[in-house]
């Protein structure tokens, strides 16, 4: 026959008030307190902030639709630091453009020798002259494969100042009957800063779409903050027989 070891009695008023005290020592705590009191501001100005957050978020529509206009590409440059003090002054000793825009022009099978490939190379010069703040339109040479040449535009202003203004540019390239023979890209500087600017515009744009509703639900979900706010009324509305049941 085998004994087994009474277990031993335990208080229950003396375990249950290990917890209680332990409760009482967080509630005295300044950080509870504060927090508690928060809680309960917040509670009560719930609509109040629901409001505000929606208002916020309504007025920064029109700003943000406006970011690809007001950021440009090509990084920063410090004004007083010693390299750009040099490029000004190369600038100004050999008359060099502040910026400059290549518009590339190749055919698969039309030398540049061709009388509609040169037409079409001089139209768009005649076009580019007269754009604003150019200085000049120059034609380079011949490629090696004969078929392709570029133009060069000469600009007065910066990079910064020329990039939101490649679009326009491009509204002067050949088109329509004067198209062809030779296919046109513009690149440079400027260009580049702009399709950098162009590409991360859109995909911000795209990636804000797709992550906002997300946020909004994990929001909804871990804290119950709308959840909260709509049910604390029905949870603390007096409920059939409960006054009867404790009598």
């Amino acid at each position: 026959m085998q004994l087994k070891e009474r277990p031993e009695a335990t208080d229950s008023s003396t375990s249950g008030a290990i917890p209680a005290a332990h409760d009482d020592a967080i509630k005295s705590h300044g950080v509870y307190r504060f927090g508690l009191a928060y809680g309960r501001l917040v509670h009560k100005l719930r609509w109040f902030i629901l409001a505000i957050w929606v208002i916020a978020l309504a007025a920064s529509v029109p700003f943000a639709a406006q970011l690809g206009s007001v950021l440009t590409g090509g990084g920063y440059n410090l004004n007083q630091s010693e390299s750009v003090a040099a490029g000004d002054l190369i600038q100004q000793k050999f008359n060099l453009p502040q910026s400059s825009v290549l518009v590339v022009f190749q055919s698969a099978d039309t030398p540049v020798s061709d009388p509609a490939y040169q037409s079409e190379v001089s139209g768009f010069m005649d076009r580019a002259q007269g754009f604003g703040h150019v200085t000049s339109v120059e034609q380079a040479g011949v490629g090696n494969d004969g078929k392709t040449t570029y133009v060069t535009i000469n600009f007065d202003q910066g990079a910064g100042d020329v990039e939101p203004r490649i679009a326009d540019l491009k509204t002067l390239l050949p088109a329509g009957d004067n198209a062809g023979p030779a296919r046109v890209w513009v690149t440079g500087g400027p260009a580049i800063y702009r399709e950098f600017t162009e590409i991360t515009d859109s995909e911000t744009r795209g990636a804000e779409e797709k992550a906002l509703p997300i946020a909004l639900v994990v929001l909804v979900v871990v804290f119950g903050t709308l959840v909260a706010a709509a049910t604390w009324k029905m949870g603390h509305r007096p409920r059939e027989g409960v006054a009867g049941s404790t009598a």
